[in-house]
C-alpha cells in the first residue's frame, strides 16, 4: 500500500508544483538578499553586514533549513490535505478502502509515503539552497571558504535538518487531521 501511495503522490502534479514552489521561494530570498546587500546606503550600519553572512557558504544550510521550517510547514499541509482529499474529490475513497484490509492501514500508508515526500522535499531544498548560495557567492564577490566544513558543522546541520522535520510533522499532522474529520461522508451511491 505504501508503493501505491507513493506512485500516486509521485504521479500527482500537486507535488511538484509545490517541491517548486519551495525551491523557488529559498532562490527567490537568497537573490533578494544578494540584490538588498549590493545596494548603496550612506549609513550602510551592521545590517548589511548581517545580509552578507547569510549569503555566505557556512550559513547556506541553516537559512536553507529555516526557510524550509517557515514556508515548508504551510506546504507540507497543503501536500497532506491534498493527498487524503483527493481521494475524496475523485471519489475513490470508497474503493481504495474496500480494497485494503483495514482503514488503519490505508490511513498509514498515507502518513508515511507524505513523510518520505516530505523528506524528500527537504533535501532538494537544502541541495537547491546550497547551489543558490554557491551562484550568490560568485556573483557578489565573496570569497569561496569551505573551512567551516568540518565535523562539528555537519553534524550540527544533521542534527539540524532532523530537527526542521520534527517541526514540520506535528502541523502535516494536524493538516491530516482536518483532512480527515473535514471529509464528507460517504453515502451509498443510487442505483438505478
Amino acid at each position: 500500500m505504501i508503493g501505491a501511495e507513493i506512485y500516486k503522490l509521485g504521479k500527482r502534479g500537486m507535488t511538484k508544483i509545490l517541491l517548486a514552489v519551495l525551491i523557488g521561494i529559498i532562490v527567490l530570498v537568497n537573490f533578494l538578499l544578494l540584490a538588498i546587500s549590493n545596494v548603496n546606503l550612506p549609513h550602510p550600519g551592521e545590517m548589511m553586514g548581517e545580509i552578507q553572512n547569510m549569503l555566505g557558504l557556512p550559513a547556506a544550510i541553516p537559512f536553507s533549513l529555516m526557510l524550509i521550517s517557515s514556508f515548508g510547514v504551510v506546504l507540507a499541509i497543503i501536500l497532506m490535505a491534498s493527498s487524503l482529499g483527493n481521494e475524496y474529490n475523485w471519489r475513490t475513497i470508497r474503493t481504495a478502502l474496500i480494497s485494503c484490509e483495514s482503514r488503519f492501514k490505508f490511513l498509514t500508508a498515507k502518513l508515511i509515503s507524505v513523510a518520505l515526500f516530505i523528506l524528500l522535499g527537504m533535501i532538494i531544498a537544502v541541495v537547491a539552497g546550497f547551489i543558490t548560495s554557491l551562484i550568490t557567492t560568485a556573483i557578489g564577490g565573496y570569497a569561496f571558504n569551505f573551512d567551516f566544513a568540518n565535523g562539528s558543522y555537519l553534524r550540527d546541520q544533521f542534527l539540524q535538518f532532523w530537527r526542521t522535520f520534527f517541526v514540520i510533522i506535528p502541523f502535516t499532522l494536524l493538516g491530516f487531521l482536518m483532512a480527515i474529520v473535514g471529509a464528507p461522508p460517504c453515502r451509498a451511491s443510487p442505483r438505478g
